[in-house]
């Protein structure tokens, strides 16, 4: 549950920076991301077929089940949060930021600070922080040809959530 409420709360911030989303993800045939939290490491997706207005939509993770049973509540639950968190609270950071010469925004106590390149997978791109009282909350790396966010960390529940594979239409 608090994990729920601190993704609530990330995105709730994160449109203090966000003025509208504009990544249409029927742009892509699939993605796939790797989640590392200190429990486990498992993999979400979706694949999207079809074209004009009738498109197929299947979502999905991949996840390690542990013990002698599992439940419909364990496999939807925790996992679907995950996938939709990083392209919102990444979406406003995109739109605002310079990429080509990044400076700092700020909203009183809250800022966003450039913070260097990070390679991501095979991909290279801008690292961005999000504090709150000069405490890292939430960091983004971001590639301005990529409208998703390469790598998202989530610093104080210590989750990374990594864009391991993507594709267009």
């Amino acid at each position: 549950m608090r994990k729920l409420f601190f993704i609530v709360l990330v995105c709730a911030i994160s449109t203090l920076f966000a003025y509208r989303f504009e990544t249409n993800l029927f742009t892509f045939k699939s993605l796939t991301y790797k989640i590392t939290t200190p429990e486990e490491t498992f993999y979400a997706g979706v694949e999207i077929k079809g074209s004009k207005d009738n498109y197929e939509v299947m979502y999905w993770t991949k996840f390690t089940a542990k013990g002698e049973q599992i439940s419909l509540a364990e496999i939807m639950i925790p996992h679907w949060w995950t996938f939709m968190a990083t392209s919102f609270a990444y979406a406003g950071i995109l739109e605002m930021a310079n990429l080509e010469s990044p400076v700092p925004l700020s909203y009183g106590n809250m800022k966003v600070v450039a913070e260097g390149e990070e390679k991501v997978g095979q991909y290279k791109g801008k690292k961005y922080t999000f504090y709150v009282n000069d405490i890292p909350q939430i960091s983004w790396v971001i590639k301005k040809d990529i409208p998703l966010a390469l790598k998202t960390v989530l610093v104080n529940d210590k989750i990374v959530i990594e864009l391991e594979d993507f594709q267009f239409r």
